[in-house]
């Protein structure tokens, strides 16, 4: 296995316990939303540390901050059955797409840092991931809206969007 593909699997682990959020929050909303803030908090201060006395270098990685916040919203805001969607979408097909993608993706879609066939496992993936809760017209309809999210969110914005998005689709 490569190490950009060890790498991956690695970052892209931490999106799992996301899937954990919905649930979480229909036994106890305050406190969910207060550890979803607290991680990310938690989360800036070791990023801020990380970037300003070890690399020095002004970037500093909001995905992770991105992930919480779009799972936090659309579990506030959309019934338990449609928050779960929008966290399969970032917590499953987006997973499944950057391992795929990075390790067997050879071909960018132009404008984009995406391959296509991390994007394909994406929109397959989801669709097979919805299709268990939604039945399969709207998981696919669900699928191929966030399919372009997926592949034209800059930045790690798609751990915002594709909760909120396919939460409000699913509502």
């Amino acid at each position: 296995m490569l190490p950009e593909v060890k790498k991956e699997i690695l970052r892209k682990s931490l999106h799992l316990p996301g899937l954990g959020v919905p649930f979480l929050f229909t036994w106890q909303a305050s406190f969910t939303l207060t550890l979803l803030f607290l991680l990310s908090l938690f989360y800036l201060v070791n990023e801020w540390f990380r970037v300003h006395k070890l690399t020095r270098s002004p970037d500093i990685d909001l995905a992770p901050i991105y992930l919480a916040l779009g799972l936090g919203l659309s579990t506030f805001f959309f019934p338990f059955r449609a928050a779960l969607v929008g966290a399969l979408l970032v917590c499953g097909g987006d997973v499944l797409a950057a391992i795929v993608g990075v390790q067997w993706g050879k071909k960018k879609i132009p404008l984009t840092n995406k391959t296509y066939l991390g994007s394909f496992t994406f929109l397959i993936s989801s669709f097979c991931f919805l299709t268990l809760i939604l039945g399969w017209k709207p998981a696919l309809m669900i699928a191929f809206i966030t399919s372009f999210i997926e592949v034209f969110s800059k930045r790690g914005l798609d751990n915002l969007f594709l909760p909120i998005v396919g939460g409000f689709l699913a509502s």
